[in-house]
């Protein structure tokens, strides 16, 4: 199986919440999981707010990055560059999925997504799995219900 995670359901890789089982099972499996920068940055932005508003001490959120660059240099992740056509893609996907509503980077992970050869789009978010349902995409929805 390859898989695309959202940064919103990659992120229950590295933290202790509703949906954190499904994503270890699914990262157990021995899958190829995609990685693009873009995950990169959420994941890093996700833990400094998390940080800053408390909810995580200083010590939890250095181990989980450092869980996650640990993991990106062990190579579990196969690294994927965010083509200059995911652009344009993410642009005229938000008025094809309307009147969903659409985030910036979330289009732009769908648009990413829907370049990989038969790949299952991995999210958190209810907006974008529906935007990736509605492209084709073979979707899982991660604490959803």
């Amino acid at each position: 199986m390859r898989l695309y995670f959202d940064t919103s359901a990659l992120a229950k890789a590295y933290t202790s919440e509703r949906g954190s089982a499904d994503v270890d099972d699914f990262l157990s499996r021995g899958t190829t999981v995609f990685l693009s920068d873009l995950n990169r940055v959420e994941l890093r932005c996700m833990l400094a707010r998390r940080l800053r508003s408390g909810e995580i001490s200083a010590a939890l959120e250095q181990a989980m990055w450092s869980q996650f660059l640990l993991d990106v240099s062990n190579e579990f992740f196969e690294p994927v560059a965010v083509p200059a056509s995911a652009w344009t893609s993410a642009t005229q996907l938000i008025d094809r999925v309307a009147p969903v509503a659409l985030r910036t980077l979330d289009a732009l992970h769908v648009a990413l997504a829907s370049t990989l050869p038969s790949i299952t789009f991995v999210t958190a978010d209810r907006a974008q799995r529906s935007a990736a349902q509605q492209l084709g995409l073979p979707t899982v929805g991660i604490a959803l219900d």
